[in-house]
């Protein structure tokens, strides 16, 4: 039984897919197999694992080098799929034909994307990273190992802004390509590979200042108040406060 919300379009659309490795980022261009309001399936060169954050362009113009939106989305599933590809011999015809052939794997990958209502949706149900189902990281509930939930003190609201950012600590010259989660009037959220610890001052800088939220400077500096784990990932959700 399909249990999709939304209705399935089947488009080819020019994507490119961004994501962070402990080595840095990558990407991956393709076009999308179907495409729907929450979102979309694509072939992949890499099989992602279920619950990878991915952040994807959509369409995607290889002609401009900056300022095309990125929306972040995780990974539902995804199937390898194996497909014969005709090699240098393949003018031959019958049993030979298929000798000449050989297999090219793809990964078929299931993407969804986030938005601000479904985390709300996410979160009073439970399901979100802030959920209390005892899946999650979420505090809800008291037990002998947790804690209540931790009280908003955020003094402007918060808004889904998916953007490159250069992250480094602060007298260390080596930077980190990460992604950013959120961004409000004083802060951000950024996803990192990287350990980092509260009280920590990091120096942020845009890949493209256009990309800027707030009206900043090549680089400004920034203090740790939040690291929280992703769930069904290694990577962590880096909460930082602008200083400057």
């Amino acid at each position: 039984m399909d249990r999709r919300e939304h209705h399935r379009v089947q488009l080819r659309i020019p994507a490119r897919l961004r994501w962070t490795t402990p080595l840095g980022q990558k990407t991956e261009f393709c076009e999308t197999l179907n495409v729907s309001r929450a979102g979309l399936l694509v072939p992949c060169k890499e099989n992602h694992a279920a619950g990878t954050s991915l952040w994807i362009t959509l369409p995607f113009d290889a002609t401009l080098p900056f300022g095309q939106p990125e929306v972040l989305a995780r990974v539902v599933r995804s199937e390898l799929v194996a497909t014969r590809v005709a090699t240098a011999n393949g003018g031959k015809v019958g049993a030979l034909a298929s000798e000449s052939a050989e297999l090219i794997f793809t990964a078929s990958t299931a993407l969804q994307l986030e938005s601000r209502n479904r985390s709300k949706k996410d979160v009073k149900n439970g399901s979100g990273n802030g959920g209390g189902n005892g899946n999650g990281n979420g505090h809800d509930k008291l037990d002998g190992n947790r804690h209540h939930r931790e009280v908003e003190r955020r003094t402007s609201p918060r808004s889904l802004v998916a953007v490159p950012i250069r992250v480094r600590l602060e007298h260390v010259p080596w930077f980190e390509e990460a992604m950013t989660m959120e961004a409000s009037n004083e802060g951000l959220r950024f996803v990192s590979c990287r350990e980092y610890e509260l009280g920590q001052y990091l120096i942020v800088s845009f890949e493209d200042a256009v990309l800027s939220p707030w009206p900043v400077a090549a680089e400004f500096r920034s203090l740790v108040v939040r690291v929280d784990p992703l769930p069904q990932s290694p990577a962590l959700a880096v909460t930082i406060y602008r200083l400057d």
